[in-house]
């Protein structure tokens, strides 16, 4: 429903504000705090970090820190 509301705000589309307002345009979803946190593991392993330094930096246990990893890469098969 974000989505929604961000695209009517976007395209200055009028709409009822007292049902409008139970939505959170600013929340974001599980999808896309993976994929962002798929990103920045990504990130601090291409710069040199080791897996236990990421770990620790962002506050995952080592398993997610490879699952991470391997995800990126299925999405990314060529990097």
């Amino acid at each position: 429903m974000s989505f929604m509301k961000n695209k009517a705000i976007e395209m200055d589309l009028p709409f009822l504000t007292r049902k409008w307002d139970k939505i959170d345009e600013t929340r974001q979803s599980r999808k896309d705090a993976s994929e962002a946190r798929v990103s920045e593991v990504w990130s601090k392993k291409q710069s040199g970090m080791e897996i236990k330094e990421i770990a620790i930096s962002m506050g995952l246990k080592p398993g997610g820190v490879y699952s991470c990893l391997r995800r990126y890469k299925k999405q990314h098969p060529g990097g």
